[in-house]
């Protein structure tokens, strides 16, 4: 029952649009103050500056300036409420570009930080590469006292060995 009853006021809601739009009948073709011409206009939404309508190559935007003052009639035009429904457009228009504005910023500083924390780990792994290095060289300075001890032992060996085949030839 419950179900019904907002279906039938559904269909009445938007059966009402439909409804005032047959009331304020547009002719089958309209020439505008510039020339061109529009075949079977329908209005398909109004706001206090024009309406927007639907015609056979596709849709518009009529200023209610550019239209006589008979169809201005019709769809009821108040100058004063347009004018004030321009103005609230021109700051919403306005407060979406400071957002958009706003958004960039925060996406540049975004992007800066994340290029910074990229930067910073570049520099951190080259440290540990210079630590390893240092700590290579600090151990092969260590190391060389030893190797070279052990490379005159070789030597030696090898000179000991030479000699006693000398002298056994």
């Amino acid at each position: 029952m419950m179900g019904q009853k907002l279906l039938l006021t559904l269909i009445a809601a938007a059966a009402l649009p439909l409804a005032a739009q047959n009331q304020l009948k547009i002719p089958a073709e309209v020439t505008m103050p510039d020339g061109e011409v529009y075949h079977h206009p329908k209005v398909i939404s109004q706001n206090p500056d024009g309406i927007t309508i639907m015609h056979d190559t596709g849709v518009a935007f009529w200023k209610f300036t550019d239209l006589p003052e008979s169809v201005r009639k019709k769809f009821h035009y108040d100058p004063k409420k347009a004018a004030a429904y321009r103005k609230e457009v021109r700051a919403r228009g306005r407060r979406n570009l400071e957002m958009l504005a706003k958004k960039k910023a925060e996406n540049d500083f975004e992007e800066k930080v994340v290029a910074l924390n990229s930067q910073r780990y570049y520099v951190t792994e080259l440290g540990f590469k210079i630590q390893d290095i240092e700590r290579d060289l600090k151990q092969d300075g260590k190391d060389l006292p030893v190797a070279k001890s052990e490379e005159r032992q070789d030597m030696n060996q090898e000179a000991n060995i030479a000699e006693d085949n000398n002298r056994g030839n």
